[in-house]
């Protein structure tokens, strides 16, 4: 299986991967988001890749929304539990999104917890879906994905 990340995100976000005059930053804003999600990505896609979740899904689109949701108010309001099974190319998509004023200030580890509670939250709405993949085992993979996000933690802290 493939793990894809599809980020989306407010103005507001600054991150530790991207110089900062290539970003808008605050003046006094000393808050970043620290995993470098690239790198995220390839590290979950390779220890995943091999492992069996079922035959119905071969790429989970992960939907990664991180931004000051109250600022932008309807436009990630509208995104926050979207799911879509796609049978014909075996894709999931799901968003989880990440409230970025409750995880600005945090540490690498403490950030790194919050993603993996909205990945395995995306995951299990799975449960929720009207027409669901036949043969995905999705509790099995949030719970496989929640140990390799925390192992990742220990790796890169």
């Amino acid at each position: 299986m493939e793990f894809v990340v599809q980020q989306s995100s407010g103005k507001e976000v600054i991150y530790s991967s991207i110089p900062l005059e290539k970003q808008s930053v605050a003046e006094g804003e000393l808050g970043r988001w620290r995993i470098d999600m690239v790198d995220f990505e390839k590290y979950l896609t390779n220890k995943i890749k091999d492992l069996d979740f079922g035959q119905s899904i071969e790429t989970y689109c992960f939907g990664f929304e991180i931004a000051d949701t109250k600022l932008w108010g309807e436009f990630f309001a509208s995104t926050k539990e979207y799911i879509s099974y796609r049978p014909k190319s075996k894709t999931l998509v799901s968003v989880g999104q990440i409230e970025w004023l409750s995880v600005k200030d945090l540490d690498f580890k403490s950030q790194l917890k919050r993603l993996a509670e909205a990945i395995v939250e995306s995951a299990t709405r799975v449960s929720v879906l009207k027409r669901k993949p036949k043969d995905f085992n999705y509790e099995y993979f949030a719970e496989v994905v929640k140990k390799l996000v925390l192992k990742y933690s220990s790796k890169n802290a």
